[in-house]
């Protein structure tokens, strides 16, 4: 879980920016990807492919056969499985730079092997509704 690690240039990174907010793949790519540039984006979903040479993941939406591109370059080396669900934040990048649509510049990542995602979006929902709790702590 290299991307959690304390002192990192990802972990400064990823704490100089706002919080970020949490779409599904399908919700990403079901909006037009100017509207999200630039955006701090949390998803999720299961590696379908990663590219070494090329710095990119293929994340496949747990619940379809959409994917999303992650761009690893910050979090290089990455420490992954295919098939291991993983949630990754970063930026969203729609410049078009690393290929067409958008793709997320990865900041962190994790793997969350085992997380129950119903019981996940679950606990999303209610927390969009009441959100004061998340953030009144």
């Amino acid at each position: 879980m290299r991307g959690w690690t304390p002192g990192t240039k990802a972990t400064h990174a990823a704490m100089s920016k706002e919080p970020s907010t949490f779409m599904t793949i399908p919700d990403i790519l079901g909006k037009d990807p100017a509207e999200l540039h630039g955006k701090m984006i949390r998803t999720m979903g299961s590696l379908r492919r990663y590219e070494v040479k090329r710095s990119q993941i293929w994340l496949k939406d747990w619940k379809s056969v959409l994917e999303l591109v992650i761009d690893s370059r910050v979090i290089e080396p990455v420490s992954i499985r295919q098939n291991s669900m993983y949630q990754f934040i970063g930026e969203l990048d729609s410049s078009g730079a690393r290929g067409s649509g958008a793709v997320l510049k990865a900041l962190v990542y994790r793997c969350v092997d085992g997380l129950d995602m119903d019981l996940y979006m679950k606990a999303l929902a209610v927390e969009s509704v009441v959100p004061e709790v998340h953030h009144g702590i």
